[in-house]
């Protein structure tokens, strides 16, 4: 890997009447690049180039997409020797999700603890405190435990009681912060349900042999996380780009320069995590966005007013005074919403001092490499996931046969009842009958006597004949044919 003294292209730019290529420094991309424009703009295809031209030279690279589109194009691009290397995550295959044990991409780290007790609280959606902390160093400290522990282990006060030991440290700690903070529990209860019960997240965030980390990014890996076809609920997409944020800092702080390309996922960020993550220098980061509700735009402002290099294509019409205001004096919102298709506006960072914004014309992107999407998705899915089956299993409630509580099924009600009525049915030998013991025989049957006979001759009553009882026949096949058959309805 070459890292800090090449330069990424970007684009090509007039310069003098000619078309020449230009791009941004290593260094300078430590101080990380925002790329703004609406969808079909070409921000996808921009993300693409980048992340080929760093696989190209070995650095490692992770991409998290929320549109499904980046991820597609890099792959179907990537060079032969680099698929080896390939590590693509499809977090919505729910029949089979990836194994990541996400505790023990900080075990290793200079600055894991300090992350990781960021990360836990962020990805449980609770503001980071003494109890969520005593919680993290607990799943930190056994790497058998998984982020969901946590809240499996704050469920009952039975299984509290089983996990922090009466007397030990942690038990004296956990105690300590829930006098001082009474409702954390319950917070921390309820909003991290949508993380531990739901079984999406929970099959990936809960497995403890984990198949899959980050690690390898220091050796020229590329991850690849498709986040796109999570479409039930924010809340399954929102853990998983936090602690995707907060591992891929804490390795990055241990390797070489890594980079990252987050693209739609800002929104999925809270402040802090945003502030931190623009904010840090030990790696490159770009991040594409765009606007999809009013409540996204605080948060791009933040993120805008941290980056060194802006890139905005044509951007959506909710967007304009977000790029109006950032592009200030110099240009105005007729330029802006007037870009073709593949031209940006551009603020370029140059050792660190960002320049006056000019206009850029994207590069044509690298050509199709005869790999198969499909095979390298599939031998992905056999490489980091398990079966769903498998991975359920871990968490199946094992019962008690007889104290379940639960009534028997009607099925077997049914069963018992008609064999009660079987006349076939018997009745097993006791065990004293196998031991030699006869069992007790049944007493016979008292004899009626015989009735008396009467002279019919005396008698005045008529003497009647019984009735036969008429033998039920079957319906012939013709029978029940026209008893079955419907003629048309008169007028």
């Amino acid at each position: 890997m070459t890292w800090g003294t090449d330069v990424t292209y970007l684009a090509a730019t007039n310069i003098k009447g000619r078309v020449v290529p230009f791009g941004i420094k290593d260094a300078d991309r430590t101080h990380h690049v925002c790329v703004l424009g609406k969808v079909g703009s070409g921000r996808s295809a921009f993300l693409s180039r980048m992340a080929l031209q760093d696989i190209e030279r070995g650095v490692g690279v992770l991409v998290l997409d929320g549109s499904g589109n980046v991820g597609p194009m890099i792959m179907e691009r990537l060079p032969k020797n680099a698929i080896e290397h390939l590590a693509f995550v499809d977090a919505a295959d729910a029949e089979y999700p990836f194994s990541w044990n996400i505790p023990n991409e900080f075990r290793h780290s200079a600055r894991g603890e300090e992350l990781w007790l960021r990360a836990f609280a962020s990805a449980y959606g609770v503001e980071q405190s003494a109890f969520t902390d005593v919680l993290a160093r607990w799943v930190l400290a056994d790497p058998s435990r998984t982020l969901v522990h946590a809240w499996f282990a704050l469920e009952t006060p039975q299984a509290t009681a089983a996990a922090f030991t009466e007397g030990s440290p942690d038990a004296e700690l956990l105690r300590a912060a829930e006098q001082a903070a009474p409702d954390a529990r319950a917070e921390f209860i309820e909003r991290g349900k949508y993380v531990a019960k739901d079984t999406l997240v929970r099959n990936i965030l809960g497995q403890p042999d984990g198949k899959f980390s980050l690690r390898s990014l220091a050796n020229g890996g590329i991850c690849i996380v498709d986040l796109s076809r999570i479409r039930v609920f924010p809340t399954r997409v929102q853990p998983l780009v936090r602690l995707f944020a907060y591992a891929f800092r804490a390795h990055a702080a241990d390797n070489a320069v890594p980079a990252a390309y987050f693209h739609d996922v800002l929104r999925y960020l809270s402040a802090d995590d945003a502030d931190a993550l623009m904010t840090d220098r030990s790696y490159a980061l770009t991040l594409s966005d765009t606007v999809y509700r009013e409540s996204d735009v605080p948060l791009r402002e933040r993120a805008l007013k941290r980056c060194g290099s802006v890139v905005a294509f044509e951007p959506d019409e909710s967007d304009v005074p977000l790029v109006q205001q950032l592009f200030y004096p110099y240009l105005g919102a007729d330029e802006l919403k007037g870009l073709d298709a593949g031209e940006a506006c551009v603020f370029l960072t140059i050792d660190a001092v960002r320049s006056n914004p000019f206009f850029a014309a994207s590069l044509p992107l690298q050509e199709r490499t005869q790999t198969s999407l499909q095979d390298m998705i599939v031998g992905a899915r056999a490489a980091y996931a398990e079966p769903r089956s498998k991975v359920e299993e871990l968490f199946a409630k094992k019962e008690k046969p007889k104290d379940s509580g639960k009534p028997p099924p009607f099925s077997d009600a049914f069963k018992n009842i008609m064999a009660k009525r079987d006349p076939t049915n018997f009745i097993a030998p006791s065990a004293a009958t196998q031991a030699g013991t006869a069992p007790p025989q049944p007493q016979p049957e008292k004899e009626l006597p015989a009735p008396e006979k009467k002279d019919a001759s005396k008698s005045s009553e008529p003497i009647t004949t019984p009735p036969v009882p008429e033998e039920k026949k079957e319906l012939s096949e013709d029978e029940l044919r026209a008893l079955l058959s419907a003629g048309p309805i008169p007028a």
